[in-house]
């Protein structure tokens, strides 16, 4: 009966689709409470329904695994007991609080050779960005600018339904030697880092110095500590919900 997603984090809108073969219309429980926007939710000729809500509207704001039950043409109330007859259609959703992990496979690397960073986050994907140890106007791992952003997707893993990344990273031959700072960013619910409307950090940092953009910061002549510290800052702005995580390689 139902169509929905295997997670959803706590804050999100969770679209609840679902079809029918009889029935006018459906009441949809959750954890045994019937909430008022979920409740006679019409039954298209197509035998469709379909409502969108917000996860802490209808308290899902614990993370775990969340039942939701369907009753056709039950005439309940909200708050109201659930029918004691079997539902007419059940499902399960597992609640995830909105978070970010980050391991590294080595803690040194030679030139040429590579390494991997994974983890999971509550995100569709996360951006690691690479930083030389002369900053910005060095030569980065991939034989670039002193720093180098790689956009990661995630996906759902069957064994624990977390947001898995994965990405093995090659050191370029020229790259700087010495300590690099590695930086995993989960932009959060709302998919835009801070508070600007920006998705992608290279929308924010302007890496070369070359045809700088109105509201984007040059970080080709920053320092290491500089450029951490300019992230840093537009993550944990006030209202932000993302995630950021530290941690250093080197390279020898």
């Amino acid at each position: 009966m139902f169509d929905l997603p295997s997670t959803v984090v706590i804050g999100e809108k969770l679209p609840i689709k679902g079809i029918a073969n009889t029935g006018t219309y459906v009441d949809l429980f959750i954890a045994d409470v019937l909430y008022a926007r979920l409740q006679d939710l019409v039954i298209e000729a197509d035998g469709t329904f379909c409502k969108e809500v917000i996860t802490t509207d209808v308290c899902m704001t614990v993370p775990g695994l969340v039942t939701l039950k369907a009753w056709l043409d039950c005439a309940k109330r909200p708050d109201e007991e659930p029918p004691t007859t079997t539902a007419d259609g059940s499902a399960a959703i597992l609640v995830l609080k909105t978070h970010l992990d980050a391991y590294i496979t080595n803690t040194t690397v030679a030139p040429g050779d590579s390494f991997e960073v994974w983890g999971n986050a509550s995100s569709d994907y996360v951006e690691i960005v690479l930083l030389s140890p002369e900053g910005g106007n060095g030569t980065g791992m991939d034989g670039l600018y002193g720093s180098t952003i790689y956009t990661v997707p995630t996906y759902c893993n069957s064994t624990n339904c977390f947001y898995n990344y994965y990405k093995k990273l090659k050191v370029d031959s020229d790259a700087d030697n010495g300590n690099y700072t590695i930086i995993v960013l989960n932009p959060g619910k709302d998919k835009a880092y801070g508070d600007s409307d920006y998705m992608f950090l290279d929308n924010i940092l302007d890496l070369d110095g070359d045809g700088q953009e109105l509201g984007v910061t040059d970080v080709s002549n920053m320092t290491q500590e500089q450029i951490v510290a300019l992230i840093s800052d537009k993550i944990h702005a006030a209202g932000s919900d993302d995630f950021m995580w530290l941690g250093n390689i080197a390279v020898a």
